[in-house]
């Protein structure tokens, strides 16, 4: 069964918005940094905004070079897997939410994306650990909840699933309301 397609896509920033502030955002960069070069959490600003006005390429290797300048801090591995979801590499997803953990054991967020990667490359047992292990830690997290219902639905477990969908769909994950005809308010 097919389950990637079960999870919309979204635009990451309308066209509109990006024509006019790349250029803003480029320019604030160059001269922070020239102001202050050895401010590594300028390199990830840096990088969340290339990837914000969808400049994917650039967003990558700005990423790299946050992560070469300064290894320890799992939020850059975090947010570099953000941007591989986004481009479909859920492999390298798995790897930095992975490498973000070993940094920061227990982070919520990378626990949460890196279960749903996995979800995404077919490791249906490891995605449930770890969605199971994101629940355990946020007990209202919506989109934990109904991943983990679609795998088991996939894994044949339709009861159990269903109820995981449902209440995902009651705390208020959006795609679970979508999916199933509920109301987004």
């Amino acid at each position: 069964m097919e389950t990637q397609s079960i999870i919309p896509k979204r635009k990451l920033i309308p066209s509109k918005w990006v024509s006019t502030h790349y250029v803003v955002i480029k320019k604030n960069f160059e001269t922070d940094i020239r102001d202050n070069p050895n401010d590594f959490d300028e390199y990830l600003r840096n990088a969340i905004s290339k990837y914000f006005v969808q400049d994917l390429k650039g967003s990558l290797a700005a990423f790299d070079y946050a992560i070469i300048m300064n290894p320890g801090k799992a939020e850059y591995y975090y947010y570099r897997s953000l941007l591989k979801f986004a481009i479909d590499d859920y492999t390298g997803v798995v790897k930095d939410c992975s490498l973000a953990l070993k940094i920061k054991p227990g982070f919520e967020k990378a626990i949460l994306r890196r279960g749903v990667a996995e979800h995404q490359c077919g490791l249906f047992t490891k995605a449930l650990d770890d969605l199971d292990w994101s629940i355990d830690l946020d007990p209202q997290c919506g989109q934990a909840w109904f991943v983990r219902g679609i795998i088991k639905v996939t894994m044949g477990n339709k009861k159990s699933g269903m109820a995981d969908l449902f209440k995902g769909q009651n705390l208020g994950y959006r795609d679970g309301c979508l999916l199933y005809g509920g109301k987004w308010e």
